[in-house]
């Protein structure tokens, strides 16, 4: 997405709500309140600043309890103000995903709606139309995993897999798919403790050679903790196919955090040791 701004016509805006209702009735709402302070269980149509329209198409989804009506009614309503607040960016899928949580914290729409715009200025480059932000995200985790388990990437390079989409996913909603809400919860607020909370993921650069590596970001370690630590499973899978379904029905924890802390060390220590060997003056009878 770039940072235009650019209000969006009538026809688009309705086109997008339509979009936006298809996927939050999929959504994986929980059918009861993840925090006391945000159990309002209401029918949508009486929520005073829901969109009818929102709200008519919320209420077809017979799954749902009355406490999922309301927080789906609530979700609705603040992806369809994020793409008028961004129409560059618009809305794409998996953007449920990510505001889902907010929305369970938060009975404040304004204070659910400004934790996911603050989200969205990191992610909104995986929703690009050309992917371009999950590419070089994908490309840095099979960079790194190169450096901190050998072994599984040479596995993976083995079987003809130089682009890691199994991992696509993983990568585009922050791991919401791969872990339960409140794992997924936990394992944000580590990965955003330990970037420092910073405007864009770290900014921390060892030197390789002649060029700087920039620290891919904590999120990146820990998708490819995930994939290490599924290293029995990987060494089973015979090609992109197959890795594929292994990363789409795996299930993981937040104890990965620490696996991921470990790696990251692990990856830094490499530069700076290969940065100093290079920069060692030369033996005795050395050229």
């Amino acid at each position: 997405c770039d940072d235009a701004r650019e209000e969006l016509p009538l026809a688009a805006l309705q086109e997008v709500r339509r979009r936006i209702l298809v996927d939050v009735v999929r959504t994986a709402v929980p059918p009861a309140p993840l925090v006391r302070t945000c159990g309002e269980s209401s029918p949508p149509h009486l929520i005073p600043w829901i969109d009818p329209a929102v709200a008519d198409g919320v209420a077809q989804a017979e799954h749902f309890n009355d406490f999922q009506l309301h927080q789906t009614a609530r979700l609705a309503h603040m992806l369809l103000l994020y793409t008028s607040f961004d129409p560059e960016c618009n809305y794409c899928q998996g953007m449920s995903d990510l505001a889902l949580p907010f929305v369970l914290l938060f009975p404040e729409d304004w204070l659910a709606f400004w934790c996911f715009e603050r989200l969205m200025r990191q992610a909104r480059h995986n929703f690009r139309e050309d992917e371009l932000g999950v590419k070089l995200q994908l490309d840095a985790i099979r960079d790194t995993l190169a450096v901190v388990d050998p072994q599984i990437f040479g596995h993976i390079e083995g079987l003809g897999v130089r682009e890691y989409h199994f991992a696509f996913r993983m990568v585009l909603v922050m791991l919401r798919r791969e872990l339960s809400l409140e794992s997924a919860l936990r394992v944000w607020e580590q990965v955003w403790a330990i970037d420092g909370l910073n405007e864009h993921f770290v900014s921390v650069e060892v030197s390789s050679g002649d060029s700087v590596v920039m620290d891919p970001g904590m999120l990146t370690f820990v998708v490819a903790a995930i994939i290490s630590r599924c290293g029995g499973a990987v060494r089973g899978c015979a090609g992109q196919e197959d890795l594929l379904q292994l990363f789409t029905s795996c299930e993981v924890g937040a104890d990965v955090v620490p696996l991921a802390q470990k790696m990251r060390k692990a990856w830094s220590t490499h530069y700076q040791t290969a940065d100093a060997v290079r920069a060692a003056p030369p033996g005795p009878g050395a050229p």
